[in-house]
């Protein structure tokens, strides 16, 4: 698992994460100045958002608005909940970086994280209404399958996994392309892309366990 092959980006692909990063380190000028390198932030690979950027690639080249707005505010939510993933867990370093919670404090971490949460519900403020309820699934899947993990004991059950996994990981895969391919065209459906998310969010979670976090 340590000599994975890296993954090199064409010029599009580069082009379109350099305008996430911007947007992102752009928002975080409405902070104080103490916080705009606040670093697992400004950094990091930007997996989901390329996500979105393939959904919405599937149907077009032609880059819109609504799909910089829809990976950046998938970029968000992943942002603040790693944030609290590191909170509850005690992390005092994610990829070799500190955590914001260490970087700050405990009370920072937990409002900056509100805060990206509050930049993302402005961004899809002209999103259609089928985006937006994606966008709220996440997160709510999210918060339980959180809070089953934290309540996961002896007796729970390998569905009961399953389902925390799909709840933080599958699903955040999943709904990264579709939401991506609904930027394109809201009344757009692809069950095959459905699945191929579905898959690839386990795919992706046992990557993650087994190399320690390699994304």
């Amino acid at each position: 698992m340590k000599n994975l092959p890296k993954i090199e980006l064409n010029n599009d692909e580069k082009l379109f994460l350099f305008e996430i990063d911007s947007r992102i380190k752009a928002l975080l000028l409405e902070l104080p100045e103490s916080y705009h390198n606040s670093l697992q932030i400004v950094r990091g690979s930007r997996f989901r958002p390329l996500l979105t950027y393939y959904g919405y690639t599937l149907y077009s080249d032609e880059l819109n608005e609504t799909i910089y707005q829809s990976a950046t505010a998938i970029e968000l939510i992943h942002k603040a909940s790693i944030i609290i993933d590191d909170i509850i867990d005690q992390d005092i370093k994610r990829h070799g970086m500190p955590t914001v919670h260490q970087q700050y404090s405990l009370n920072e971490a937990l409002i900056i994280s509100v805060f990206l949460l509050g930049k993302c519900i402005e961004m899809l403020s002209d999103i259609d209404d089928s985006t937006v309820r994606l966008f709220s699934q996440m997160i709510i899947k999210m918060c339980q399958g959180t809070l089953s993990e934290l309540n996961i004991n002896d007796e729970t059950a390998i569905a009961d996994i399953r389902k925390i996994l799909d709840n933080q990981t599958s699903q955040v895969i999943q709904n990264s392309l579709l939401i991506g391919m609904k930027s394109y065209n809201e009344s757009i459906n692809n069950q095959y892309l459905e699945i191929v998310g579905y898959k690839l969010g386990y795919l992706f979670q046992l990557l993650n366990d087994c190399e320690g976090s390699i994304f």
